[in-house]
């Protein structure tokens, strides 16, 4: 209804299936919500070297650079995806203004509470992510 005043010249509606609204919720949300739940799990034995601090990478083993690679491909390709199915409704340029105007809020913020106040101010990933989330389609 009037999303973002844009008109499809003729819109169509797609009536989903049980199985495929139930494929998208067990897939989507129930998987990343287990996987979400056993991340404390990871925090143990050769996992506990998965440090993002090239002092501690160059010293990684195999394993931790092809679980690295693979995590590094694997947002990369869901990025791509999600950029296509956007420019594909005509909505890409809204959510690439949109994404632009809160990383430069977040960094006029750090960049205004660390300089001009003296503060330290550290914002959590979880929080820039609950922000991100309120503006994405899914």
């Amino acid at each position: 209804m009037d999303y973002l005043t844009k008109h499809l010249a003729e819109p169509e509606c797609k009536q989903y299936t049980a199985w495929e609204i139930f494929k998208y919720n067990y897939f989507i949300w129930v998987a990343c919500f287990f996987i979400g739940l056993q991340f404390t799990h990871l925090d143990n034995g050769i996992f506990q070297e998965f440090t993002l601090d090239w002092n501690v990478m160059k010293n990684w083993p195999l394993i931790l650079w092809v679980l690295f690679v693979g995590l590094v491909l694997l947002v990369g390709t869901l990025v791509l995806y999600i950029m296509y199915l956007y420019d594909s409704i005509g909505y890409l340029d809204a959510y690439i203004n949109t994404i632009g105007w809160l990383v430069g809020i977040f960094t006029s913020m750090v960049y205004w509470y660390c300089n001009w106040l003296g503060y330290n101010l550290h914002i959590h990933h979880w929080f820039i992510g609950a922000v991100l989330q309120g503006v994405m389609c899914w």
